[in-house]
């Protein structure tokens, strides 16, 4: 989610034969600077056609950690769309 879309095509161009890799990231916890923006976003966004990619959402209803955060992440997020 930090990388940035030089980085992740750099290693996404590198996979070899009979080989598989697993990115996860979550696009609303970057790091970065907000006038930065990470590469995640743009590579589910452009890669979610091709054959051989998958790629799955989850939502607050996967959380299992701990109940409690699903509660949270719906509070800050609906004051975070107010913010802009």
């Amino acid at each position: 989610q930090n990388a940035s879309y030089e980085q992740l095509k750099m290693l996404l161009t590198r996979i070899g034969q009979n080989s598989k890799m697993v990115l996860t990231g979550d696009v609303s916890q970057s790091d970065l600077a907000r006038h930065l923006q990470g590469g995640f976003y743009e590579m589910i966004k452009n890669l979610s056609d091709v054959d051989g990619i998958g790629i799955s959402t989850l939502t607050d209803h996967d959380i299992i950690r701990n109940p409690i955060i699903a509660k949270i992440l719906a509070k800050l997020d609906n004051y975070e769309q107010g913010r802009k």
